[in-house]
């Protein structure tokens, strides 16, 4: 992999020039008796680095409108795939939360849809929600509010050909979790609800369905929004899922939809 290969690469590259050109704006309108660039550096790099972590990590919200947690002290905690729906794993978690009678919210990429719109069907007969996330699976951190805009259209309009009974999608979750300090409000204006998470199952990089299965359990927590993987290289999630299933119970945790 190239070093810009990786979205989270190329985020650090785009908002780090943004940054230094932020600084020599502000360097030169105020002029600070500081000069040289170990001042801007002194100024500016708590700043990102604060910044960066909003960027990446879902739980922060600062106040904005994202969903991260259920609201409420109820023992629930409720359940979200990314990445599908997919021929090779969607078929066996769906079986699974069948079996459980459970409910889940599923975001899908809109691209995905199109090839496979009888999963897409199946999903919202079983009576799980869907949310979006994105056509691609572009960062919407790299893209215009235009793009994004672009991007939960289409995709809205690719669940609703390929289930025009699909309810309302007012959940969106951006590729990866990457987020702004607009981005909500971005999503706002298109009629979605941004949604992260509190667990983060990892199951993009495990296939191994005891390793999953220890995630998710040893972090459950009232109100979590759980975050799993339905795409083509997840199997494992769907072979920990039952086990998943079962362990929430165990804990005297019910399953619950995001609203």
């Amino acid at each position: 992999m190239t070093p810009l290969a990786s979205p989270v690469h190329r985020i650090v590259l785009v908002r780090t020039i943004q940054a230094s050109l932020l600084a020599g704006l502000l360097h030169g309108a105020l002029r600070w008796p500081l000069t040289g660039p170990c001042a801007l550096g002194l100024f500016f790099t708590p700043t990102l680095c604060l910044y960066f972590v909003f960027v990446f990590v879902a739980p922060w919200t600062w106040g904005l409108p994202i969903l991260a947690r259920l609201p409420g002290r109820a023992r629930a905690v409720a359940l979200t795939f990314d990445d599908g729906p997919s021929p090779e794993t969607t078929p066996a978690i769906l079986d699974a939360l069948a079996r459980a009678r459970v409910r889940a919210t599923f975001f899908v990429l809109g691209e995905v849809v199109e090839r496979h719109p009888d999963l897409l069907r199946r999903i919202v007969t079983a009576g799980h929600d869907i949310g979006i996330h994105g056509f691609g699976h572009e960062p919407f951190v790299l893209l215009s509010w235009g793009r994004v805009g672009e991007e939960i259209t289409r995709t809205r309009a690719a669940v609703r050909g390929a289930c025009p009974e699909a309810a309302d999608l007012i959940w969106m979750r951006p590729p990866h979790g990457f987020k702004t300090l607009a981005l909500p409000f971005v999503a706002r204006r298109a009629g979605c609800r941004m949604v992260a998470w509190l667990v983060n199952a990892r199951d993009y990089r495990s296939d191994d369905a005891d390793t999953i299965t220890r995630a998710v359990l040893q972090a459950a927590r009232p109100g979590a929004i759980i975050l799993l993987h339905d795409g083509p290289c997840n199997a494992a999630t769907a072979a920990a899922l039952p086990r998943i299933l079962d362990g929430l119970r165990a804990d005297g945790y019910r399953c619950a939809l995001l609203d």
